[in-house]
């Protein structure tokens, strides 16, 4: 882009945050149209404010979906209302959320209506025109997600209107019309295949495509298909249906054929999943190739990484995922983004399974003290031996949980663990005469070794431990890497972080939802078709799910069941492993708060956090025990599947306009 949500921060800035309903969201522009549609410098910087309502994907205090799922705790701010279900129409969060959303839809409206005003943009008019199409589909995509069925705006409203309100469109009118300006994008043919350069981040057809596909997909799941409670309750003020009981099997073949789309689109422009030759990151750690690809794809830069189909330009700033995540160093690096005990039991084993099923692991103590030696330290890895921890060293035994051991790869890619690596460039940052002696990786002269990676130890006086701190310690024993790139640097003098879009759209977001709406179907796939990950076969869930393990070092779904002497034959099981698979392999990428909705299971998230006994001051013995977290317990109830709507809407238009259930 050029950076495309810079153009957009003065008419964001000024125009969101003055709302009194969903019309009367930006101020009256007419005494200010004469210069504002001019030439096609004019006409851009227009077109990229109608990108400036997307919320950042990657801000850890304001972004509606990012650590508000069960998947990590973090005790910085107090971005957890989701799961505390402190929600209310008075929340500024949610509801400044909404006005942003209706707002970059009248910017969108306001650039169709006024196209033909600017001068000098023939050869660009029909792309911008899909591309504000397919931002009005974002946009109620998006509110549809958040609310339920809205009012659609289907046109740029006339401010002189304050007060003429209307009732909520039904589910389906809401659909449909998502779905109509997407296609007016894709069908267009004005929207290209992929950007480069400056205008990378622009949406484009697979986007659209995509986008359209999620849509038919959330319309499909159970929230939406089938939810007779939620239709009793949820009616407009005159007692009209808004979300039908009866239960429309036919939705999922729908999504199905639309993500087929997708994906024959991305494959023909160019987009592969992430593989070794594609990582970027100099340093030599992790060195086992699928660890590498792991680490590195998201944070490999959109220009040479095939898998990202969509991405957002943002700056974390000195507080942002990195330095939350990197071991504690006083003033520089934070120690506190810790997956929860939730997540860290839905990775695989070693053997595709999970830990729960898996006959090699299920009958040992999970929270047992287990010292690391060069007998355990090692995990199979597509059929090679890989350490992913330090065995004893400089003199210290050191033990971890017995969980820890014998996981899949994306468990030693993404989590930092007792007794396990961080790969980073910590420089002088640690020292081997640190509190907490042998925590460091040292050569044979007993200096750091590169000052790439370092062991992790979370026992109260370890350097990832409380060390007597009120905050900024891992709350769970454990402690994120995703989304920190190895080349990162932290030391006591600095802290460099190495910058990455936000994936906010990748290939493996269409192989798995293909996967989960094949499923649905019934259509569970050929164990014989191709799981070799570069563009799988046939029409079945198999091959898309398959080429998604296959890429994480995992065998495939057949394989790994096999091991324990069951076939997966019927579609139940099928979509209970995708399921777990989408929690996996999104992991942190703002997937799993919309997943657990959409799947009407949020009420199993209830309660405490759970990990590991951090609070002990007697060593791995204290350490190794699970242990709950007093700190933003979980309280989701029924009401919590939406967001409500702000209170002045409801106020304004109670005779018309019904408030979600709950509240």
């Amino acid at each position: 882009m050029k950076k495309i949500f810079l153009y957009a921060t003065f008419l964001f800035s000024t125009s969101c945050f003055t709302a009194c309903n969903y019309l009367d969201i930006v101020p009256d522009e007419r005494e200010k149209e004469e210069d504002a549609f001019t030439d096609p410098i004019a006409a851009e910087r227009m077109l990229y404010s109608c990108y400036g309502y997307i919320q950042n994907p990657g801000d850890n205090t304001s972004s509606i979906d990012y650590f508000t799922g069960d998947e990590v705790l973090t005790p910085f701010n107090n971005i957890d209302g989701f799961a505390e279900g402190s929600w209310t129409a008075n929340t500024s969060k949610t509801n400044d959320y909404y006005r942003s959303l209706y707002a970059g839809i009248r910017q969108c409206h306001l650039f169709l209506e006024h196209m033909d005003d600017f001068s000098g943009i023939d050869d660009k008019k029909e792309n911008y025109k899909a591309q504000c199409h397919f931002l009005i589909g974002y946009y109620h995509m998006r509110l549809l997600m958040g609310w339920g069925p809205i009012i659609i705006v289907d046109k740029l409203e006339d401010l002189t209107t304050f007060g003429n309100y209307r009732s909520r469109n039904t589910l389906k009118e809401c659909v449909d019309f998502i779905c109509k300006e997407f296609d007016l994008a894709i069908n267009s043919g004005a929207m290209e295949t992929r950007y480069e350069g400056n205008q990378v981040g622009l949406a484009t057809s697979v986007v659209a495509l995509s986008l359209k596909a999620y849509t038919l997909m959330y319309y499909a799941s159970p929230l939406f298909n089938g939810n007779e409670n939620l239709s009793h309750k949820l009616r407009n003020p005159d007692g009209s249906e808004l979300i039908p009981a009866n239960y429309e099997p036919e939705r999922w073949e729908q999504a199905r054929v639309a993500y087929k789309a997708a994906i024959d689109a991305a494959h023909d422009a160019g987009h592969t999943l992430f593989s070794p030759n594609d990582v970027t990151f100099s340093n030599k750690f992790p060195e086992n190739p699928t660890l590498r690809a792991l680490r590195g794809n998201m944070v490999t830069p959109v220009e040479t990484n095939p898998e990202e189909i969509w991405t957002y330009y943002f700056d974390e700033g000195g507080a942002g995922l990195q330095v939350r995540s990197m071991p504690y160093i006083q003033g520089k690096c934070y120690n506190g983004v810790a997956p929860t005990l939730n997540m860290i039991d839905r990775f695989y084993t070693e053997n595709g399974l999970p830990w729960e099923d898996d006959t090699n692991v299920n009958g040992k103590d999970k929270f047992s003290i287990t010292k690391i030696n060069n007998k355990n330290n090692t995990v199979k890895i597509k059929g090679e031996d890989v350490v992913i921890a330090q065995a004893v060293g400089n003199n210290k035994d050191r033990s971890t949980p017995y969980m820890n051991l014998h996981r899949e790869a994306r468990f030693y890619a993404w989590v930092a663990f007792q007794g396990g690596w961080y790969e980073l460039d910590h420089g002088s940052g640690y020292d081997k005469n640190s509190k907490f002696d042998g925590t460091q990786v040292l050569d044979a002269a007993g200096n750091l070794a590169a000052g790439k990676r370092l062991v992790t130890e979370f026992v109260s006086e370890g350097n990832c431990g409380k060390q007597g701190r009120a905050n900024n310690y891992s709350r769970t024993g454990f402690l994120n890497k995703k989304g920190v790139s190895p080349d990162s640097k932290a030391d006591k003098t600095s802290t460099a972080v190495k910058k990455y879009p936000f994936p906010m759209l990748r290939l493996a977001h269409l192989y798995l939802s293909y996967a989960e709406c094949a499923a649905e179907c019934g259509m569970l796939g050929n164990p014989k078709d191709n799981s070799s990950g570069d563009k799988p076969t046939g029409e079945g869930a198999r091959a898309y799910l398959n080429a998604v393990r296959v890429r994480a070092g995992i065998p495939d779904v057949d394989a790994s069941w096999a091991t324990i002497g069951k076939t997966i034959t019927n579609k139940e099981d099928m979509v209970k492993i995708i399921r777990r698979e989408r929690q996996i392999e999104f992991y942190l990428e703002n997937q799993n708060f919309w997943d657990v909705r959409r799947w009407l299971i949020g009420e199993t998230l209830q309660g405490p956090y759970r990990g590991l006994n951090v609070e002990s001051e007697s060593g791995y013995e204290g350490l190794c025990k699970e242990a709950t977290v007093d700190l933003n317990v979980r309280n989701f109830t029924e009401k919590n599947y939406f967001f409500p709507f702000p209170s002045w809407d409801i106020n304004n238009n109670a005779d018309k306009c019904a408030q979600n259930p709950g509240y």
